[in-house]
């Protein structure tokens, strides 16, 4: 029964690895995605509220693809990706075996990316590097993509897996000398993705540790209003500089106005529920036909509407103070951080990556609360047995 046991692991984090690599498999890795929904619904055992869930997702999805079909319209592949990444995550249940599971794919996921940079250095193949000088600035560099179709998807993968490291090993695993070496090289793959806002927000986490253990609860929020402050003044002179600093503001600028070209405000079944119409623009300025969205909250808004924004909004507050509740302060933090501003600066709901880091959230925002809720239950079963005298 063990070896059963862990045979399925072994198999969820295969998929999840080939899930993570559809730059390289294409439709294998969403087929390994669809394998791992049927895995957690047939061995999982959940709840009927989380059925409830699943099954008003799927309404709501129906209904948008009928009515981009009544408009014959056709509908952009990547709904379907997005459905099976929170398909996946509805049918994750949060046990502590399951936890380690995405834990231990998101490991791998490093691993194997980092091994892909070797191949790249070697000169073998370079599909898992892209020029950092036209992408990020960084003339004369490549930042390191591995599994993932961008250096931010693999970056967010590494910094998540720095901050939940220490709770793994705290809450679920042994220390060992794999444990610490594949820390160390999650921190160096994530030096090698260049991307700026994973690496900040690490070194951010970094100070703020350290002053919260010694402040507290008011000095850590103090120090995050400072933060704040500073980040602000620095958009302002960023802002003040030259052209060649503000061409990643402006390509993002230009691809949010892109975006909103595409949608109807007159349509209200749109504004209020979205469409699944394929996105396609033309930036005269890159002289490019676009046919993605970027940004995240667009990518919401385009095809869940306003509703869509607000049920992710509401959804996104409740995991943060849940966390903030569960003395998961620095995790609340983190949550924050990825819900609500890392989201801006990319779309990483079409990846893998979401629903494995907003599931590792979820179970470090119950896990405590959890155990307490079994003592307290044993307890009173306990006491419940001797009153009645049994």
């Amino acid at each position: 029964m063990l070896t059963g046991v862990k045979l399925i692991n072994g198999i969820m984090v295969l998929l999840m690895v080939a899930a993570a690599s559809a730059h390289y498999l294409g439709v294998v890795s969403y087929i390994s995605l669809a394998f791992l929904i049927i895995i957690n619904v047939m061995t999982k055992g959940l709840t009927f509220r989380r059925y409830i869930l699943i099954l008003l997702f799927l309404i709501v999805f129906i209904l948008n693809s009928l009515y981009t079909y009544s408009l014959n319209l056709s509908i952009d592949p990547v709904v379907g990706n997005f459905a099976l990444q929170i398909l996946f995550l509805l049918t994750l249940n949060h046990k502590k075996e399951q936890a380690a599971i995405i834990f231990n794919a998101m490991t791998w996921q490093i691993l194997i990316s980092l091994a892909l940079g070797g191949v790249g250095l070697l000169g073998i193949d370079r599909s898992m590097l892209i020029d950092a000088g036209s992408a990020k600035g960084f003339s004369g560099f490549y930042a390191l993509t591995g599994l993932f179709a961008t250096p931010q998807l693999l970056g967010s993968v590494c910094l998540a897996f720095l901050l939940f490291h220490p709770l793994f090993k705290k809450e679920l695993l042994k220390s060992k000398l794999r444990d610490k070496i594949t820390e160390f090289v999650s921190f160096g793959v994530l030096l090698v993705t260049l991307n700026r806002v994973n690496i900040g927000f690490y070194f951010l986490w970094k100070f703020f540790a350290v002053f919260y253990k010694k402040l507290g609860v008011l000095g850590f929020f103090a120090l995050t209003l400072i933060s704040g402050v500073v980040v602000s003044y620095s958009i302002i002179y960023i802002l003040s500089l030259g052209d060649n600093s503000l061409q990643t503001l402006q390509s993002r600028m230009a691809l949010i106005l892109g975006v909103i070209s595409t949608i109807s405000f007159d349509d209200w079944w749109q504004v209020i529920f979205g469409m699944f119409n394929n996105i396609h623009f033309y930036l005269p300025l890159y002289q490019i036909d676009i046919t993605y969205i970027e940004n995240g909250f667009l990518f919401i808004f385009k095809y869940f509407g306003s509703l869509g924004i607000l049920v992710y909004s509401v959804c996104g507050l409740i995991l943060v103070f849940s966390l903030f509740n569960n003395n998961q302060r620095l995790l609340s933090a983190y949550a924050v951080y990825y819900i609500f501003v890392a989201q801006n600066f990319t779309n990483e709901y079409v990846s893998i990556v979401f629903p494995q880091i907003i599931y590792l959230l979820i179970y470090f925002s119950n896990i405590k609360n959890k155990n307490t809720r079994n003592n307290m239950r044993a307890r009173y079963e306990t006491n419940s047995y001797f009153s009645s005298g049994g």
